[in-house]
């Protein structure tokens, strides 16, 4: 091999130094090009990061101002978006329950304005609770709920099964209104809400029929409440809660919103891992808050607070709503929106009658009566004070009377309460219109009223009897085969029927079940239809529940609100619906004799006085002559000599006739009055026993006190008997022992200057003049000399002293005796009144009262009635009333509203109608 030269070498170490020098060169170079544009990219970027920076805050502020700009209509959005509570409708399908600002701070936002928290909530979410800070916003919601909805349109439920009290603060909802706020420890518990819910659930789906509608949105619809909204807590989830109730729980979760349920599930504290799935199954379709620290986990770049109230602040909001529930009333429904004005009087009852009770939600609730298919025929009524019982018969009595004409429909109206509901449909001083379907009206009626009703009917049932035997069984078959016949079916409402059995007689009160009883049992083929209403149904449950007793008649049970006991009473011993009632005017109508799967909850509509009785003023227009004015019966009412003008022009044109003594009225269906044919027979006088008006008020100084109604018999009886002496005019004795304060406050003189304008030659006869009157009168008698009719009328013959003897052991009290022994056949007759029974026996000696037919007790207790009469026989003192017995003409003693003494409207009413000058 051929060694390089040193020549050749050193070209190599120069080429190579050249390379190397050119390469160093090149990199210093290249390392200068790199260092400049390092260093302009570095100015780039910094010139850039300042733009961002200006950018970045230019665009928070901007933000930031439109944010601001709009937080006030944000707010107002929210104020909208919550319901106040303040209409029906109202329900809370958002709630505010706290503050909330957005977290900012990643987007460059130095700063937010402050936000409501408004959560959704009816028809739209369920929500979820975990965290030290659960039971603050559990307040919240509850207290939100609460407020937004409609008074009564909310029930609170709670599974607390841990026993924590998790409501414990809104304990006066529970105590004003129990069915509004319940709470359950208990896996039984639990299932009964859960079913609660579950009923609900099918319900409403029923009436939305597969519409994509939720409840709120149906109500709203509809212009009513138709369910109410339930807030359904189950506290310390899942403790207390299997599985198979978890699934359960998740599908009512599912279906719930729509049927306005909605969940509030408080997470319990270290759940295990598979209590945290049970958890986090509700978080899939539930608005969730956590807290530690609170934290609205749905939209987690929202920083959320909520208000802290003490126990006391909540429990003080809570009374408050109490307080409001408590005067709530249903929402209203006009009697005018529930009739076609069109319609009246164009329904036919041949089949049965129709009246409407008010709604259920959007559709009207009809009750038919009389339908041989659903063989309902009668209804069962009672609600506690002042839930709107009587604005009920208002709405069932005028519903039926829109729909049917008096001929088709007639009304027997009994009112054993204070008569005020049924007033206006009489003919009255103030008003000649009354409702033509009443035949019949008892306005404070009694229980002679009711019974003598009650055997009236029992009449037109056997009348009708007769006449439908040739055409079957019935009156709708007896209605087809005669098509002309005039036949209404006859409904009758007694209100308080309860006190039809308030009486210590029981031969009364059984003769009045037994009637009632057929009349609820045999009345409906012949188109008699009962409808009876209480305050109180327990105290009668004995009679109405017996084995095919009173109560099993009525299929139709309406209970208004009331208490668990009268619930059960009323409906079925298991169904306590009406108990459950948030509103006076709500109703539980239930068609199928109380069972629980029949209820329905119906809100009555309003009967409106004035609305009413417009309508009631067309049909007076429109009735035909022979629609007269019903049979009245006020048992409160005092009855005057006015009220018999009718009865004594009708006496004043009889001739030839023995003379009669009107002593009061009867009490029954038919204008009857209380009266004593004098005719010449041994026996024909009367006498009046007893305190004529209440002894505390005769000592009372105004003109207002009771009148003294043994006074106003005796009134009564004179003038009815001044009028019949045909054309001779008749003598009538007064003997007046009055005092003369009593004189005075009876209108003694008005009665004097009646009897003389009628025309009978009135002789009146003083203390001091009495014993010889009766000896005078005595002589005539047994000589046979009086030569007309002689009537002796006795006021307050207790003051007659008819026992001292004269030197013959002659006494005044042979006289009188003398003239009610032999007195009646020479046309002579006593009509006297002793407030002492005892006396009376003295003046007419041992056996005497024989000679005394008719007798008049007044304020005279049963047991010295029962001297006379015998002891079957049951009175009780009473206001207004008296006890008739004429024992030649009358199988029993009577009961009688008597009259009242003479005033001056009385002697102008007497002489304008029997013509006297």
């Amino acid at each position: 091999m051929t060694r390089p030269s040193s020549e050749h070498t050193a070209d190599l170490v120069t080429a190579r130094d050249t390379v190397i020098g050119a390469y160093a060169k090149l990199l210093r170079s290249i390392e200068s090009s790199m260092a400049e544009e390092t260093k302009a990219v570095d100015e780039r970027v910094a010139a850039t990061k300042r733009l961002h920076q200006r950018t970045r805050a230019l665009v928070g502020t901007r933000v930031a101002a439109q944010l601001s700009a709009q937080a006030s209509q944000i707010q107002g959005l929210c104020a909208k978006s919550v319901s106040a509570g303040q209409n029906p409708l109202d329900v809370a399908e958002y709630l505010e329950i706290g503050q909330l600002t957005i977290d900012g701070r990643s987007l460059g936002l130095n700063e937010v304005p402050r936000l409501p928290w408004v959560i959704p909530f009816f028809g739209h979410s369920h929500v979820s609770l975990a965290g030290d800070r659960a039971r603050t916003v559990l307040h919240a919601i509850v207290l939100g709920a609460l407020r937004g909805t409609a008074t009564g349109q909310i029930d609170v439920s709670v599974f607390d099964p841990l026993l924590r009290g998790w409501l414990a603060a809104f304990s006066p909802i529970q105590e004003v209104a129990g069915e509004s706020l319940s709470v359950v420890a208990t896996p039984e518990g639990l299932t009964t809400l859960r079913d609660r819910l579950v009923q609900q659930i099918q319900r409403v789906s029923q009436l939305i029929q597969g519409r994509p509608l939720t409840l709120v949105d149906y109500c709203r619809e509809a212009g009513h409440p138709i369910e109410r909204y339930q807030l359904f807590v189950l506290a310390d989830y899942p403790r207390g809660v299997t599985k198979e109730m978890h699934q359960s729980l998740l599908t009512v979760a599912r279906a719930g919103l729509a049927a306005g349920i909605v969940l509030v599930v408080v997470a319990s504290e270290a759940p295990s891992a598979t209590e945290r799935q049970m958890i986090a199954d509700f978080d899939v379709v539930s608005n969730v808050v956590s807290s530690g620290p609170l934290r609205w986990v749905t939209h987690r770049n929202t920083l959320v607070e909520v208000d802290e109230r003490a126990a006391e602040v909540v429990s003080a909001e809570a009374a408050a709503l109490a307080a409001q529930m408590a005067a709530a009333s249903a929402p209203n429904v006009d009697f005018d929106q529930i009739v076609d004005a069109g319609s009246a009087w164009t329904h036919n009852s041949a089949d049965g009658v129709t009246f409407t009770l008010g709604r259920l939600g959007p559709n009207l609730v009809d009750v038919t009566l009389g339908d041989e298919r659903t063989q309902r025929h009668n209804v069962l009524v009672a609600g506690a004070v002042g839930q709107g019982k009587s604005n009920l018969l208002k709405v069932i009595i005028h519903s039926l009377a829109h729909r049917y004409s008096p001929d088709e429909l007639s009304l027997y109206l009994l009112d054993f309460k204070d008569g005020v509901s049924f007033y206006p449909l009489a003919e009255t001083p103030d008003s000649p219109e009354y409702l033509p379907h009443a035949r019949v009206l008892g306005l404070e009626a009694d229980q002679e009223f009711g019974l003598a009703a009650l055997r009236e009917l029992a009449a037109e049932r056997n009348r009708r009897a007769k006449l439908f035997k040739p055409y079957g069984d019935n009156i709708a078959r007896y209605r087809a085969q005669v098509g002309h016949a005039v036949m209404p079916r006859i409904v009758v409402v007694i209100d308080e029927f309860q006190r039809l059995f308030e009486s210590s007689d029981d031969a009364l009160t059984s003769k009045i079940a037994e009637l009632l009883e057929s009349t609820a049992r045999l009345g409906r083929a012949y188109g008699i239809h009962l409808i009876l209403a209480s305050q109180t149904i327990a105290g009668v449950a004995a009679l109405l529940t017996r084995e095919n007793g009173l109560f099993a008649q009525f299929p139709i049970r309406i209970a208004l609100k009331n208490s668990p006991s009268e619930s059960m009473a009323t409906l079925a011993p298991d169904n306590d619906a009406a108990a459950k009632l948030r509103y006076r005017g709500e109703a539980i109508l239930n068609e199928d004799y109380g069972a629980r799967s029949g209820n329905r909850q119906v809100t009555v509509a309003s009967a409106n006085d004035r609305t009413l009785a417009k309508i009631r003023e067309g049909w007076w227009r429109q009735r035909l002559p022979h629609h007269r004015a019903p049979i009245v019966f006020d048992g409160a009412r005092v009855m005057r000599l006015r009220d018999y003008t009718l009865a004594l022009a009708a006496l004043a044109r009889r001739d030839g006739f023995a003379p009669v003594a009107l002593l009061g009225q009867t009490i029954g269906v038919h204008d009857d009055r209380a009266a004593v044919v004098l005719s010449p027979e041994a026996g024909r006088n009367v006498a009046l026993l007893g305190a004529g008006s209440d002894p505390h008020a005769a000592m009372a100084d105004d003109d207002q006190s009771d009148a003294n109604h043994a006074i106003g018999i005796l009134h009564l009886a004179g003038v009815s008997l001044a009028v019949t002496g045909g054309n001779a005019p008749v003598r009538v004795l007064c003997l007046d022992l009055l005092d003369e304060r009593t004189r005075l406050r009876s209108g003694q003189d008005n009665w004097y200057r009646l009897m003389n304008q009628l025309g009978c030659e009135l002789v009146v006869k003083r203390a001091h003049d009495i014993v010889t009157c009766l000896e005078s009168l005595a002589a005539d008698v047994a000589a046979g000399t009086v030569d007309r009719p002689t009537f002796v009328i006795g006021f307050g013959l207790d003051r007659a002293n008819l026992e001292s003897a004269d030197m013959f052991a002659s006494s005044p009290a042979d006289h009188f005796r003398t003239i009610l022994r032999h007195g009646p056949a020479r046309g002579v007759h006593v009509i006297g009144w002793w407030t002492n029974a005892a006396t009376f026996s003295s003046h007419v000696g041992i056996g005497g009262d024989r000679y005394v037919d008719a007798m008049v007790f007044l304020r005279l207790d049963r047991s010295s009635v029962q001297g006379f009469l015998g002891p079957f026989v049951n009175w009780t003192v009473r206001d207004n009333r008296a006890l008739w017995y004429d024992r030649t003409q009358l199988p029993e003693p009577v009961t009688i509203v008597p009259c009242a003494p003479t005033e001056d409207l009385d002697v102008d009413a007497m002489n304008a109608l029997v013509g006297r000058p």
